[in-house]
């Protein structure tokens, strides 16, 4: 299957020291399984390299500066929590972005019709940042294209993950997603 061109992935956390949360259910890291997934979607993937979250949020938006060819950007993760119970879906796009507004919205109705057995969180799943105190501003604020930030399942929480372990589901979720996007 041809690449999609205008979407690009970026795995959330960095490989050596900020791997983010971790599954004791899925037995992997945030990154580990994040890089699974990229691995097997038809778009390209970038990776962090810089352990700092504000120096590597400030790379990935010069990076998009010179490679202009992207209209969004998704960033994998998966939430924690230290209780069994957080569980559920969630997508983060900037407030200010009427683009990143609308694709969280797609993406977050796609989830709901392949996942109907998932709790959504928020409005429809969809969170909106505003604030540099808020979880992922820099990202979602400093990409000068719309970015968004995915987290599908709690890795904290055994229902999830029993149904996020089914990795090809999950890779052909999100490859009809960005093949099927307006």
């Amino acid at each position: 299957m041809k690449k999609n061109k205008e979407v690009l992935f970026a795995i959330g956390h960095t490989q050596d020291s900020d791997k983010g949360s971790y599954s004791e259910f899925l037995k992997q890291s945030e990154w580990d399984y994040n890089r699974d997934i990229a691995n097997g979607l038809n778009a390209d993937v970038y990776v962090h390299t810089i352990r700092n979250y504000y120096q590597r949020q400030k790379t990935l938006a010069n990076f998009f500066r010179e490679n202009k060819q992207y209209k969004l950007v998704i960033e994998l993760h998966f939430n924690g929590h230290n209780t069994e119970e957080a569980n559920g879906f969630e997508v983060f796009a900037y407030g200010g972005s009427n683009k990143g507004e609308r694709y969280a919205r797609e993406l977050a109705d796609a989830y709901i019709k392949e996942y109907p057995e998932m709790k959504i969180r928020g409005a429809r799943g969809v969170k909106f940042t505003s604030h540099k105190s808020e979880r992922g501003f820099y990202f979602l604020n400093l990409t000068p294209i719309p970015a968004l930030i995915l987290e599908p399942f709690f890795g904290t929480n055994k229902q999830d993950c029993d149904i996020f372990k089914d990795k090809e589901r999950y890779i052909c979720f999100l490859n009809n997603f960005i093949n099927n996007l307006k």
